[in-house]
């Protein structure tokens, strides 16, 4: 802050507080995984109301792959958003955006972000590996 006393030009001002949101979602971020082999990839968070209760109105994705879906509990206190990746992708997959339309006029939509975490196929090469019968030595290495 700037004053008018030529010996204190500027006072430095400390403030303290508490920044009140409208909910809570834990965890903050989506985080896709695959069960197992050839299932989708899915995450979910939950997302809590501070204040009045709300209802998810909408909801879409930055990725048009992701389905997403929403449920609520019966007095509207929380909701457990989940999404699924169907089809995963052969390279490296983008973190992608989830987007929320709710009917709280102080927190009309809601954006969480979400990552895909995917577990690297192992490369055997070569596929097969023949051995000569009588080959002791070869069988040593492998056995």
């Amino acid at each position: 802050m700037e004053s008018n006393d030529p010996v204190n030009p500027t006072i430095v001002l400390a403030m303290e507080g508490k920044i009140a949101t409208e909910f809570e979602v834990a965890p903050p971020v989506f985080t896709l995984r695959q069960p197992a082999a050839r299932q989708p990839a899915t995450g979910s968070v939950q997302i809590t109301p501070n204040g009045q209760p709300f209802r998810i109105t909408g909801s879409q994705s930055s990725d048009p792959s992701v389905r997403i879906s929403t449920e609520a509990t019966p007095d509207g206190r929380s909701h457990q958003i989940t999404t699924t990746l169907e089809k995963l992708p052969e390279s490296d997959p983008q973190p992608f955006l989830v987007t929320l339309q709710t009917d709280n006029p102080r927190a009309p939509t809601i954006d969480i972000p979400a990552v895909v975490v995917l577990e690297k196929k192992m490369l055997v090469a070569p596929e097969r590996i023949l051995l000569r019968e009588g080959d002791a030595e070869t069988k040593k290495m492998f056995f």
